[in-house]
């Protein structure tokens, strides 16, 4: 991720990341949404393009947050 992105919350089987990157560019939150929703485990994604946030809910028996932090860092780096 970003330097500036960061992990805002996480409950079991939900994670909600800060990404700049997804502010104000609408394009790049349906890529994310794309690209964490076709992870295994991953049941829903919401990257919202006003807040710059990006909400996460996962089957934790599938996934974790480490798999979906890397997703991302992927995403980012293709993406800019």
């Amino acid at each position: 991720m970003s330097m500036d992105s960061a992990v805002l919350h996480v409950m079991e089987g939900r994670l909600r990341i800060k990404v700049p990157e997804v502010k104000g560019v609408p394009e790049e939150a349906r890529a994310i949404e794309r690209q964490l929703g076709g992870l295994d485990g991953v049941s829903d994604v919401a990257a919202n393009p006003v807040t710059g946030s990006v909400l996460v809910f996962y089957d934790t028996e599938l996934t974790g947050i480490d798999e979906i932090t890397e997703a991302l860092v992927l995403r980012l780096r293709r993406g800019h």
